[in-house]
């Protein structure tokens, strides 16, 4: 494949912007969803309760698959454009 034009250049960076706006939002998302998951767990009496229990368990899931995407975004981002934290 050859080189891009001008014209071509500027389409794709035309994609590229809001493309990368969703994704920012997305993670936004991700981590208020993270927060609100992790605050309802503190408030659960696990230890003493059997439905409490399963809540936490089910809290704790959650956070864990939001941790796990947000991971995967944080490699992607690595790998793809060089950005680490």
């Amino acid at each position: 494949m050859g080189e891009l034009t001008p014209l071509e250049e500027a389409v794709l960076t035309a994609m590229v912007l809001p493309s990368g706006l969703a994704v920012t939002a997305m993670i936004q998302e991700m981590v208020e969803k993270g927060g609100e998951v992790s605050a309802t767990r503190k408030n659960l009496v696990w230890r003493e309760n059997q439905e409490d229990r399963e809540a936490f368990l089910a809290t704790l899931r959650e956070s864990r698959e939001i941790n796990q995407q947000l991971t995967l975004i944080a490699s992607l981002n690595e790998v793809s454009l060089g950005i680490s934290a």
